[in-house]
């Protein structure tokens, strides 16, 4: 089925990267539903000219059971080698009333081709970015294509940030990160339990902003940066009951799209994990703490 995740994005002026994979487009040439129609004729001798008008659908799986997202409109002309320019609306789902702005040469049965992404409105503005396209398959009248997207934007209306946990203990003080949006690094103090965390993050507005350390105690000092395009997308860990009957965190685990840094800390007492959908991923963190130690730690996903 297609898959399509955003993904935070530190730039200047987009602040989102999409992939949406699994796309499938159909180009019926006859029949009762054509999707693709001639203008006016060819030229006899080397087709030279011949415009085409598009209406291309495409959708979000193959079979009986995939479902309409959208419509590729605009038109195609020959001239030694098929060229396009469309724009792709999307007509259901998350996207709905977005469009994209594609151009570029066709691809063969035999080689794939790239489009260029040259613009974008809606939840998708000033897209930018390539789509592979492959041929998939024959179908009866035409032929379909399987398409995988790849682009920077700048969403008008960001996703609301969702809140999983906190997971550990009730003392301390609340701590928490302000809108955040996209992690860059994050530092452990960890010495049996962790003593002290602290995280360095980009914010809705695009601020690089940090947390402060949340704890005080002492311990082993371990700074996880993050690269320009890796995303956080488990957390997991677990937390302890002291002799004084406080609960603490006593180790922490993190898992991105290129790794896994951890654990930090002892890993005897009572496992905890965040569980992220697939299309989403982690961008900030709250919690509790006091002076001595991180008490409590929570997720913010979009």
């Amino acid at each position: 089925m297609a898959s399509f995740q955003i993904t935070p994005f530190a730039g200047l002026l987009e602040n989102t990267e999409f992939n949406f994979h699994s796309l499938y487009l159909h180009n019926i040439s006859s029949g009762p539903n054509p999707t693709r129609g001639a203008i006016i004729n060819d030229n006899a001798i080397n087709g030279w000219g011949q415009p085409f008008v598009v209406d291309w659908t495409i959708y979000d799986g193959t079979g009986h059971g995939a479902k309409l997202v959208g419509r590729a409109q605009g038109q195609q002309i020959y001239a030694s080698k098929w060229s396009h320019s469309v724009t792709l609306e999307f007509t259901n789902g998350r996207f709905k009333g977005s469009t994209l702005q594609l151009m570029g040469l066709s691809a063969t049965f035999e080689q794939p081709s790239e489009w260029s992404i040259t613009g974008g409105t809606g939840d998708l503005a000033m897209a930018r970015g390539i789509v592979k396209v492959k041929f998939h398959e024959m179908v009866e009248d035409g032929d379909t294509w399987e398409l995988s997207f790849h682009g920077f934007c700048s969403m008008q209306s960001l996703p609301t940030l969702t809140k999983a946990g906190p997971w550990g203990g009730h003392g301390g003080s609340g701590t928490d990160s302000e809108q955040p949006w996209r992690i860059e690094s994050m530092t452990i103090v960890h010495e049996g339990t962790i003593a002290k965390y602290s995280c360095t993050y980009v914010d809705l507005s695009g601020k690089r902003r940090t947390t402060g350390s949340w704890g005080g105690g002492n311990g082993i000092p371990t700074k996880v940066q993050l690269g320009p395009r890796e995303i956080l997308k488990a957390v997991s860990g677990t937390h302890v009951c002291l002799n004084n009957g406080q609960t603490v965190i006593e180790s922490l685990k993190f898992v991105t799209n290129e790794g896994t840094y951890g654990p930090f800390g002892h890993t005897t007492g009572t496992p905890f994990k965040a569980n992220v959908p697939e299309d989403q991923s982690i961008v900030g963190f709250f919690g509790r703490a006091d002076d001595m130690q991180l008490i409590a730690f929570g997720i913010y996903t979009v």
